[in-house]
């Protein structure tokens, strides 16, 4: 009997043991995963509730910004340092070098060709641009088309490698009237050479006057401006050059014409207005009302920034090919359930007149191509 007694006390004690190393256990790893925890919970909260220098804006609880001075939400969009180079916004000019990748290029005959229309020709299938621009173009020159009755615009030009360049910058006998290669214009793929067809079969130069004048007056409602501007050689590098178009998105291009300025210009005056400050507000003739802002780059983090972004409603995002983000979007946007934006006329707008948005607006303030 004793023997057996001492078993039992024995299993009894075993037991104890097992139990209190379970529970030791549990709480080790509860300790561990609260220790997690908190340091997650420290890291997510100092971006989380990081107040900005104006004291205006904060990061919301669930990592989206809070504009404090309306009911705007905002999101954070996470964009590499490569981002800056690409872009409708991207600036190359005589100062700064393109330093994207010509990617996501489509043939503008194959896009005229698909969409079967006989309202303009292309030089041939090598004519390229970024699909966005392509588009765009096909539709300005179908509008271009049934205004005016001709057809006889020819796309003779558009995408250019660095290679390319080169050959023509070597062929130039007015090296001031080319770009070196890395640092023209049509690297960015958003920009187009018109001409017109001669009657022998011959392109003829496109000098932007008579009916050919509706592309300076009409281009920015399909999201083109006129690249080089009269009058605005101290900030382009290049006289006025009526041939070519440069595509930047209906927004920018509807503020670029009706304020009279150039991409450089129009850049410029947008990197004013920051995302923690005053953004450029203005309205379009459909009755939008566009939210213009700049987002410089993280200085502290070489490879990514974190850029504020609206939560809810479309937006546009360009880099400028040098430290920053240019964003842009419709305040009044309406989004339907399946995620498309309402026409124009079924927004719901504030109650100011575009004269008035306009006041407001005025107080913000041929050779071979390149």
């Amino acid at each position: 009997m004793a023997k057996s007694k001492t078993v039992q006390e024995g299993r009894k004690v075993y037991i104890i043991k097992r139990t209190i190393d379970v529970v030791f256990a549990a709480i080790l790893v509860i300790g561990i995963i609260c220790l997690v925890m908190y340091v997650t919970g420290d890291k997510n909260d100092s971006f989380n509730h990081k107040k900005m220098d104006n004291g205006d804006k904060e990061i919301s609880e669930e990592g989206g910004k809070v504009d404090k001075r309306g009911d705007m939400i905002f999101s954070s969009e996470l964009m590499d340092d490569d981002d800056i180079f690409n872009g409708t916004l991207i600036l190359v000019n005589n100062d700064n070098e393109y330093k994207g990748k010509g990617e996501d290029l489509v043939s503008v005959y194959d896009v005229k060709d698909k969409d079967g229309t006989e309202s303009y020709t292309v030089m041939s299938a090598d004519v390229k641009l970024k699909k966005d621009a392509a588009d765009a173009l096909n539709e300005m020159l179908k509008a271009f088309a049934k205004e005016t009755g001709r057809d006889d615009i020819v796309v003779d030009g558009g995408y250019r490698s660095k290679e390319e360049q080169q050959e023509l910058f070597n062929a130039a006998e007015d090296k001031s009237a080319a770009a070196k290669p890395g640092f023209s214009d049509y690297h960015a793929g958003y920009s187009i050479d018109f001409g017109i067809s001669g009657a022998d079969g011959m392109v003829e130069d496109f000098d932007g006057t008579g009916d050919y004048s509706w592309f300076e007056e009409n281009s920015y409602k399909y999201g083109y401006i006129l690249r080089y501007p009269d009058g605005k050689k101290d900030s382009t590098g290049y006289d006025y050059r009526p041939w070519h178009f440069r595509y930047v998105g209906k927004e920018h291009a509807y503020y670029i014409v009706k304020n009279s300025l150039c991409l450089e210009e129009y850049v410029e005056q947008v990197r004013n207005y920051s995302y923690e400050n005053d953004h450029l507000t203005f309205q379009d003739d459909d009755n939008n009302y566009y939210e213009v802002y700049y987002y410089p780059k993280d200085e502290e983090n070489k490879d990514m920034t974190m850029v504020a972004v609206p939560s809810g409603i479309p937006f546009t995002i360009s880099g400028d090919n040098k430290d920053g983000f240019i964003i842009a979007f419709d305040k009044y946007a309406n989004v339907t359930p399946e995620g498309e934006t309402k026409p124009s006329g079924e927004k719901d707008k504030p109650a100011e007149t575009k004269a008035e948005n306009d006041s407001d607006n005025a107080s913000d303030e041929g050779e071979s191509e390149e």
